[in-house]
């Protein structure tokens, strides 16, 4: 028993620990590039967002949505050109009007439950 507790601790401050070389904890802490497998900058995003609804900070949570529309409106202008690639001018359809008004309400809905509102 005395044994196994002791190779456990050896195992266990073996690593990341005390005697850990500075490249080992690097690599173990900042310089990860994926935590859980989600993207380091979008976890921080999270934390940030979460951290802005706790304190109930409107000025940070007014330019998440900010960027989160300028999001959107990027990836709604690449597939709206990809549906019309010779007419830029042309005024939609009515249904694609609809459908770029149901997409933006969806966006809306999806950042206000992310941030713990019910819609």
């Amino acid at each position: 028993m005395a044994a196994d507790l002791a190779r456990l601790r050896a195992t266990v401050l073996g690593g990341r620990g005390p005697g850990a070389s500075m490249s080992e904890f690097l690599e173990h802490t900042r310089a990860r590039s994926q935590v859980g497998g989600e993207p380091v900058t979008e976890r921080r995003a999270q934390v940030a967002r979460a951290a802005a609804v706790a304190s109930g900070d409107v000025e940070a949570l007014a330019v998440d949505v900010a960027a989160e529309r300028a999001r959107l409106t990027e990836a709604l202008g690449a597939v709206r050109s990809r549906l019309r690639p010779g007419r830029p001018g042309a005024r939609r359809p009515v249904w694609a009007r609809r459908l770029s008004r149901l997409s933006v309400l969806l966006l809306v809905g999806a950042v206000l439950r992310r941030w713990g509102h019910r819609a």
